[in-house]
């Protein structure tokens, strides 16, 4: 297990950018808390669930372990082109119900990208983005104001597939199918200074959840790991048919402990169709993550942060 400490030095700003799905309420818990980086805001994009169920879900998570912070859902018009499978945003809607005894509305909750465009604008030069889901909010949030991207520090990005097939239709990773535009939009502000790190599929296929391991978060001290696991048994037929990996976490854990992933610098572009492709005029320079570091049990890296 690597030795590097979450949050070596100075305790960084956050903000998280997730789409709802199981997964980012595993992402959500990794980074929040007092052990974690200063959660500055949470928005809610399109994606992975409909908007009120997976605010709602936030609201109750950062109650339930004391990490208040606004919480920004995303307008009924703020959407990409495509959309995740319906039957996909129907787990999300469980989540709440894990958490009856937290409070389900937090300070300060509005429009995704003005909570967003706040945070980045009143907090200090060098607050860092996790973006879990599409990039619908992010990209409308630098749009509206494009020197916000300076005062971004790392931005961290779950989405793509570099060199190994993708998990949607034209062989695109979900996120980017949904708004392939934005996803263009965000990766071409690299060229203008913006320093992203790329977590693809080509990175995440090395994290499968399995029943073991849900068990052992189910079975751990801490309440934040207990919490992941009660979230995680809700995918529990596709954990048992080995098709569901921790997609957001493995962003999670880039942002936390980047020592534990192997990363190239690349040039990329995002095709019509959500499609990554290298190409020597493609946007960059960007570091992204194609695996593991020498030695990394992942999962044991993840499990770790949530049994602080």
């Amino acid at each position: 297990m690597l030795a590097m400490a979450v949050g070596c030095g100075a305790r960084r700003s956050l903000i998280l950018d997730h789409d709802g799905a199981i997964d980012d309420y595993v992402a959500l818990l990794m980074v929040a808390g007092a052990d974690g980086p200063r959660l500055r805001a949470v928005t809610i994009s399109f994606g992975g669930c409909d908007a009120e169920p997976a605010a709602d879900a936030t609201r109750r998570i950062l109650a339930a372990v004391g990490a208040p912070a606004p919480v920004g859902v995303h307008a009924p018009s703020l959407r990409g082109k495509n959309e995740f499978p319906a039957a996909w945003r129907e787990t999300c809607r469980q989540v709440p119900k894990l958490f009856p005894a937290a409070a389900s509305r937090g300070p300060g909750d509005a429009d995704a990208v003005a909570v967003l465009g706040r945070a980045l604008d009143e907090g200090r030069r060098g607050i860092d983005i996790l973006a879990t889901g599409p990039l619908t909010n992010l990209a409308a949030a630098f749009r509206e104001d494009p020197p916000r991207a300076g005062r971004a520090g790392r931005v961290v990005i779950l989405g793509g597939a570099v060199r190994v097939p993708g998990n949607a239709p034209a062989g695109a990773e979900y996120n980017f199918f949904v708004d392939p535009d934005a996803a263009a939009y965000v990766l071409s502000l690299a060229g203008r200074g913006l320093a992203i790190d790329l977590v693809p599929l080509d990175a995440t296929n090395q994290f499968p959840v399995t029943p073991r391991f849900v068990d052992r978060l189910l079975g751990a001290r801490g309440g934040k790991a207990r919490h992941a696991g009660r979230i995680l048994k809700l995918s529990a037929e596709s954990i048992a048919k080995s098709e569901y990996y921790l997609w957001d976490g493995a962003a999670a854990l880039a942002l936390l402990r980047p020592g534990a992933l192997s990363f190239a610098t690349l040039r990329l572009e995002v095709t019509p169709e959500g499609r990554t492709v290298e190409s020597p005029a493609g946007h960059g320079p960007i570091r992204v993550a194609l695996g593991l570091a020498p030695g990394v049990e992942p999962l044991d890296e993840v499990r770790a942060i949530l049994d602080r």
